[in-house]
Formats: C-alpha cells, sequence, structure tokens
C-alpha cells in the first residue's frame, strides 16, 4: 500500500539468471521510512569469508538500531518466560544483550562452514568496543544457568555444563573456549532404561578479536573452521568465487541484508563439491529500495 510502483527486471546468461525488483516508495509512507532506516554498505565482509562457507547471513546494522533491538529482545524474553524470570534475572539477560549491541560494529555474518567433513556454525564481525563485546559472549554463556533457561533445556535436551578457558590452536594463536557437555536427559532415556545410543554430542565455542574483527566457531571441533575464518584471504577466500564475486559487485555498495547459500553442497539437489551459488540481498539506491535474485544456472538445473 505503501509503495507508488514496483519494476521487476530479468537478465538470464550463458550460466546464471539475475533477478531485480525495484521499488519506489510513497513519500512518507511505511515503505519510506523501512527504506532510509535501512543501513547499507559493500559486500565486502561476504567476501571476506572463506571458500569453504556453504551458507552465510549478512547484515548491517548502526548502533543505535542494535540498542533498539536488544531492548526489544528482552521485552521478548520477558513475554516469554513470564513469571519464571525474575526481576534479576531479566536485569542480567538486558546487560548481555546490552554489552552485544554495543560491542558489536555495523556488520556481522553468521553462517555453516564446512570443510574436511566437519561443519561449524560460524560468526564474523566488526567489533567496536572489545571489553563489551568479551562481556557479552561471556555473560551469554552465563544464561544457560538461568532457570527459566536450564530447566527446558535439561527437560528436552540433558543437563549442560560449561567449563570455560583459553587455548591455543595452531595458525590463530590463543583463543578464548568454552566447552559445553551436556548429559542426556530422562525424555532420552530409552523405555526399560539402558543407554542412550543418540545422546547429544559435547560442543566446543573459541572465539577471539583481532584487528576490530570478532571471531568465533561452534561445532564438535571448531579448530578447522576458526583457523579458515581468521586466515581466508586471496585464493582462500570468496572473494576468489567467481560467483560470490558477480553477486557483491552487482549489489554494489548499497547493502543492508544478504543471504549466500550453495545448495547443491546441501544436499538440495544432486550434489556437488564445486560452486554454484544463489545470492538474495536487499538493500536501496537513494529512496528507492530493491531485492536481487542471482543463481548459478547448475542450481537452478538441480
Amino acid at each position: 500500500e505503501s509503495s507508488k510502483q514496483a519494476k521487476l527486471t530479468l537478465v538470464p546468461r550463458d550460466d546464471r539468471l539475475e533477478a531485480k525488483i525495484d521499488v519506489e516508495p510513497e513519500p512518507g509512507g511505511a515503505a519510506a521510512k523501512a527504506i532510509a532506516d535501512m543501513t547499507v554498505g559493500d559486500l565486502a565482509p561476504l567476501l571476506a569469508l572463506p571458500r569453504a562457507m556453504d551458507v552465510v547471513i549478512v547484515n548491517r546494522t548502526t548502533a543505535a538500531s542494535r540498542e533498539e533491538s536488544a531492548r526489544s529482545l528482552v521485552e521478548g524474553a520477558a513475554g516469554l518466560f513470564g513469571d519464571r524470570l525474575s526481576a534479576a534475572d531479566r536485569k542480567q539477560i538486558e546487560q548481555v544483550l546490552t554489552d552485544l549491541a554495543q560491542g558489536r560494529g555495523d556488520d556481522a555474518s553468521y553462517g555453516l562452514h564446512s570443510k574436511e567433513g566437519k561443519t561449524s556454525l560460524v560468526f564474523r564481525g566488526a567489533v567496536s568496543d572489545e571489553k563489551k563485546f568479551a562481556a557479552g559472549v561471556k555473560g551469554a554463556i552465563d544464561l544457560l544457568r538461568l532457570r527459566a533457561i536450564s530447566e527446558p533445556v535439561k527437560q528436552f535436551v540433558g543437563e549442560v555444563t560449561t567449563k570455560s578457558g583459553t587455548r591455543d590452536i595452531p595458525g590463530v594463536g590463543k583463543v578464548s573456549q568454552t566447552k559445553l557437555s551436556p548429559k542426556p536427559s530422562p525424555m532420552r532415556t530409552p523405555a526399560g532404561g539402558g543407554a542412550v545410543t543418540m545422546g547429544p554430542r559435547d560442543f566446543e565455542l573459541v572465539w577471539l578479536v583481532k584487528d576490530g574483527v570478532g571471531y568465533a566457531a561452534l561445532s564438535s571441533d571448531p579448530s578447522a573452521a576458526i583457523v579458515d575464518l581468521v586466515s581466508a584471504t586471496g585464493d582462500t577466500s570468496l572473494g576468489a568465487d567467481p560467483g560470490a564475486r558477480t553477486s557483491a559487485e552487482s549489489a554494489g555498495g548499497s547493502t543492508t541484508f544478504a543471504v549466500y547459500a550453495q545448495p547443491l553442497r546441501l544436499g538440495l539437489g544432486h550434489s556437488m563439491k564445486g560452486s554454484a551459488p544463489v545470492f538474495v540481498g536487499l538493500g536501496k539506491t537513494g529512496p528507492n529500495g530493491w531485492l536481487r535474485f542471482d543463481a548459478d544456472g547448475a542450481a537452478l538445473k538441480a
């Protein structure tokens, strides 16, 4: 209702399909405000990631929008947990989210990294205040001890114990580390007793801040992922992937949100080890918004 007009452009190429929707909003309408509030930039954060990324989400924010989001999350947690969340618990959650909002910078990338049969959840993002960022990460881990959170986790997954410290990883150096060890809950115990054959595995979170950038990886063995994140450059980064580079260049320097994926590596269609990316981006040019879709031909044919 608040858009004046929209234009769809399709560009079929020999090896890929490109599509773009340009939206001209009604002046003063909701769409105009949403577009004006977008924080945009280039996709250098995407191209700085390692080539072993199967899925990536890139998001750009401002300090003000991060703090507003933190307040909304606190209200959401209060509504979700209700009376189970004490005033002290709410204050603790608020402090963690505020530290993360104030510690992070304007770009953040999240995704799945897969290499040598090992998959990790990873994060790479700008850090504006290293002390607050570290406090936020450590505080987030401590939230697992809150009764409102620990009780449902214990019921469905098992009691999770954490042990934090530091360790050295060759190729990276000293990293902060937290081991998460779940003990199977009674709900996962077979009827009549016996061992749990598919119990939850131990996980490890490793993270560090280097030159104003935060890196983190979570999996049963995140060492290879964190090394790839920190050392990605040149031929080992997505900047060397033709599909990722083409999408980033086409989007230009005005993207607020983007999703990059390798669906064939994820088993969506015929599996393959090569690169056949799909890209979706959201951004603006002046007062107008746009949505872009690029897909490699191999991904479309799968």
